[in-house]
């Protein structure tokens, strides 16, 4: 695994405890995810179609997610964040948690335009980030503290 990172090959995104900052403090150096570093690699070795990335009742929508959320870990890379996600005991997830300006901002990423996410409300009622972010096929927008970024501008962030 070392040596897929070092090479520049996977990007890893470590799990962490608490959303406080800095997130690098709070590591659960036993849990983490992998991402490949271009995107275009894992659409390759998973032989995807055009076809396959519609949402469509005929594909699994979950590899759409699973390849943009891929693209968004790259995109935060590539910005200089180290890459971080938190969990809830099985219960609520963030896909991504970054260390900005003082605080550990939470980015939700979702394939649609469908925005609604429970974990979002959890991850924000219990650690009250100055404001969390929100990738999606939404255009750019604020509203209740979230701010909306579309998916082609993760490179934005």
């Amino acid at each position: 695994m070392d040596c897929l990172k070092a090479s520049g090959t996977i990007l890893m995104c470590r799990k962490i405890e608490h959303g406080f900052f800095p997130p690098a403090s709070q590591m659960d150096i036993s849990s983490f995810k992998v991402y490949l570093s271009d995107v275009g690699l894992l659409a390759a070795r998973t032989k995807a179609t055009p076809e396959s990335l519609n949402p469509s009742p005929h594909h699994a929508s979950g590899f759409r997610g699973s390849l943009i959320e891929n693209y968004v870990a790259c995109a935060l890379q590539r910005k200089g964040y180290e890459l971080f996600y938190w969990e809830s005991d099985g219960k609520a997830e963030i896909d991504f948690v970054v260390a900005k300006e003082g605080a550990a901002i939470p980015i939700e990423v979702k394939a649609a335009e469908n925005t609604k996410s429970k974990s979002l409300g959890v991850y924000v009622g219990k650690y009250r980030p100055p404001y969390s972010v929100r990738l999606s096929g939404r255009n750019f927008g604020w509203s209740e503290s979230i701010l909306s970024i579309p998916l082609y501008a993760a490179f934005l962030l």
